[in-house]
């Protein structure tokens, strides 16, 4: 969701040659460590991992996280993940991502909200893509 109602769109672009070994902060709404501005609660983040590298994240309370895998393989606290799927998982302490061969993934941190009321704690188990469920 925007943090602002009626704001014009806007396009930005930049190139990032720090991904290998842990998420590296893309997008974020208050531009940090040189990310790209965007009007949400979201910080977006992106990775490649060789094969066999692990990376643990801690979370925050009341948020969301979105993983989608650009190329190769991963497990996802032990949910394993093939280029194109995407997990949502909501009210977690840590987040362990493992690269079962060298993959490339996007990372979605969040603020859960669905429209005025906030969610209620829960964890959902992802799917591939195209069955993926959303954090409600």
């Amino acid at each position: 969701m925007p943090d602002q109602q009626g704001l014009k769109p806007g396009f930005a672009q930049q190139h990032f040659d720090d991904l290998n070994g842990k998420p590296r902060l893309m997008a974020s709404n208050d531009e940090r460590d040189g990310s790209i501005s965007i009007h949400a609660d979201v910080d977006l983040c992106a990775s490649k991992l060789n094969a066999d590298a692990h990376v643990d994240l801690r979370l925050q309370k009341k948020r969301g996280i979105w993983v989608q895998v650009v190329k190769g393989l991963v497990t996802v606290n032990d949910q394993p993940l093939e280029s194109g799927d995407g997990l949502a998982l909501a009210e977690l302490d840590n987040l362990a991502i493992t690269a079962l061969e060298n993959s490339e993934f996007l990372l979605f941190d969040m603020a859960l909200y669905l429209g005025p009321r906030e969610l209620e704690p829960r964890h959902r188990a992802g799917l591939p893509a195209s069955r993926a469920v959303g954090l409600h």
